[in-house]
Order: structure tokens, then sequence, then C-alpha cells
């Protein structure tokens, strides 16, 4: 591994946490956050309106270490994980920024590693992996080098909307130069994948480097915004279905070129969540024509009928 220079080991990288209730997790977070081999950080950590203890909790790291930045959500932002990151992107300082949640843990190398990637050419974003763990982090092994994947590119724009690649919120450091734009403060759910490929859409010319390292560490529990959605969750299943037909509209009015499996995709979100009203949006933006708008309403439809044979034939 090359060590970063002096140039840009001056730097500064803005780390901004959401967080609400989390006290009994947190401590776990920002102390990862502090073991960061690259120091040149800031954290701002946005209190989403706690009820428990956070306060207690947070402010032995801030008031110790000025790099914790401790602030509340302001009334004008929404409430919420895009309202608390799109406050903390507008009082960021940092020439780089990536979002952290309050109940992860981060490999001590992750700035370090990020930030020589991201410096290593012109890139808008540096992208590494993940892992999941329940109860217990797994064990954590100092980095020797970057395992470089590849780059993307206009050309990833299908497989980066399909999530055939996927890019969760926790795992990119990016220019805050790019970043021209915030999250729909309105989604509860999916906001970071409407907010990433409206960045995409917008600005054709991004070019992100990736790497295979594993840097990243996220907690699974029922409580957090993922488990909520796979447990039906009435406001997540609506924000996914919200993200999908806006990010839809993004797409049809962007420079590139439809791909019928790309409408398909966002098509069948809409689908699968019957969002009637938004499906029916965007089969008149897609397909003007009345026979065709006929045939994806028969679809629409249909859908709860041919959809469980589907999955029994598929099976089979």
């Amino acid at each position: 591994m090359n060590n970063i220079d002096t140039q840009q080991s001056n730097k500064l990288v803005s780390i901004i946490m959401a967080t609400y209730n989390r006290a009994h997790l947190i401590a776990e977070m920002l102390d990862s956050v502090q073991q960061q081999k690259y120091t040149h950080w800031e954290c701002i950590i946005v209190n989403d309106g706690s009820t428990d203890d956070t306060d207690l909790v947070v402010q032995k790291y801030s008031e110790h270490d000025k790099r914790f930045r401790y602030v509340y959500r302001p009334q004008n932002y929404g409430k919420g994980l895009p309202g608390c990151r799109n406050y903390g992107l507008d009082i960021a300082k940092g020439e780089y920024v990536v979002f952290f949640d309050d109940d992860d843990v981060v490999h001590p190398q992750l700035l370090e590693l990020s930030v020589e990637g991201i410096s290593s050419g012109m890139y808008d974003f540096c992208q590494y992996r993940k892992q999941w763990f329940a109860e217990h982090r797994p064990d954590i092994n100092l980095q020797t080098h970057v395992e470089m994947e590849g780059t993307l590119n206009h050309s990833h724009i299908s497989d980066l909307i399909t999530y055939k690649h996927p890019m969760a919120s926790c795992t990119v450091l990016w220019k805050k130069s790019f970043l021209s734009e915030r999250f729909d403060d309105t989604l509860q759910y999916a906001e970071e994948w409407e907010y990433y490929n409206r960045l995409f859409l917008h600005h054709p010319a991004f070019k992100g480097l990736v790497f295979k390292n594993t840097l990243y560490y996220n907690r699974k529990h029922p409580q957090s915004n993922t488990g909520e959605f796979f447990n039906a969750d009435t406001k997540r299943i609506h924000s996914q279905s919200k993200a999908s037909y806006l990010l839809l509209c993004n797409y049809i009015k962007s420079e590139y070129t439809l791909n019928k499996s790309v409408t398909q995709y966002l098509l069948n979100i809409l689908i699968r969540n019957r969002a009637n009203e938004m499906y029916t949006e965007s089969v008149k933006q897609l397909t003007p024509e009345y026979m065709n708008r006929l045939y994806r309403q028969l679809v629409y439809l249909l859908y709860p009928v041919y959809y469980p044979i589907y999955k029994i034939l598929h099976i089979l």
C-alpha cells in the first residue's frame, strides 16, 4: 500500500452520521471512528430528536475530541435519515464526505484507503465492500494494499439502477463537490438509491473507483430501516415505491437512451408494491400510445394472479 502524500493527508473528510435513540449502540461506532488511521476528519453527529440517553453518550466524545461535532436537526430539515444527512452536508467543511450509520462499525483503515483511492485519479467517489453481522462483529484485520475491482462510469448506469451493482449509503466516499444535490427528505427507505442514481443521471460524466476491500460492518437487527422494510412496514414500502417513481422520472428526462430492462425493473417495483397512482403516471410518461397503456395496466391488474404462479413454476 502506498502512503498518502502530505497534500492528500491534509484534506479533511466529513463523516456525517444521523442518530436516533441508539444510545446503546452508538459508542461502538464512535470508537471505531476515533480509531481511524487517517486522522484529518470531522464527524458530524446529527441528533434526530432522540428521547434516550444519546446526549450523555455522545457528549462524552465531543467534549474530549473536538473532531466530533454534535448537533441537532433543525426544524426546517425533514425528520429522518435524509433530512439529517442534508443538514450534515450543508454544514460539512471537508473536501470529502462519507455517510455512516449509528449502529455499525468501520474498519480502522476505511478513510485511509478510501482517500488514497479517490486521490489516485480524477474520481468522483470511491466504493468499498461491507459485511453484515448480528451480535458480534467479525474479526478486523489490517489491510496491506488496496484490491482494485474496477471503475464505474455512464456505461454502468443500468447496473447501478437495477442493483446489479449495489451502492449502499455507507460504502462510498464522495468528493463533496460532486454532491451538488440533496436527499429527498420525504423518503424513509431507498433514499440513497434514489439520490445516488439521480446524481449519476444528472452528471453523466461521473467516474468512480471500486475496490474489493471490506471496510464497513453493518449490524442486522429488526429495528433498522432495512429490517422494518423486510417486515412489510407500510411506510418503508411506500418510500421504495416513491423512490422508484422519482428515479424513473429522472431517467426519462436524462440524456440516457431508455433501456427496456431498466424501465421494467422500476415498473415492477410499483407493481409489486401495488402503487397504483405512481404506476399509472409512469405508464403515461413511458407509453403515450393507448394500447401500450392498456397492456401495462392489465399487467398491473393481473399481477396478484400470475406472480404466485410464476414463483411456483420458477421453484419447480
